[in-house]
């Protein structure tokens, strides 16, 4: 190979590298966030239940409001996990 063309495949390595890096960097942020947000809600409708003496599902509409309907569907099986 060239110096030439050793120079471009090194400088396109070095850019896919850190782009890949970025990508997966905002991805994990972003998916560690939904986990951390999900788990507060799991761990304020379990207190919510115990001191309010209310029901699962009525805790579960209140404090869920915020959340994406996927963040709803994985907060109900984490609160099914944790119930049970």
């Amino acid at each position: 190979m060239c110096n030439l063309s050793e120079g471009i495949y090194e400088h396109g390595y070095h850019d896919g590298y850190k782009e890949g890096y970025r990508e997966g960097y905002e991805e994990g942020y972003r998916e560690g966030r939904q986990e951390v947000m999900i788990e507060q809600v799991i761990f304020v409708i379990a207190a919510a239940m115990k001191k309010f003496n209310i029901t699962m599902e009525d805790a579960f509409k209140i404090f869920t409001e915020n959340l994406t309907p996927s963040e709803k569907e994985e907060a109900a099986k984490q609160m099914k996990r944790k119930l049970n």
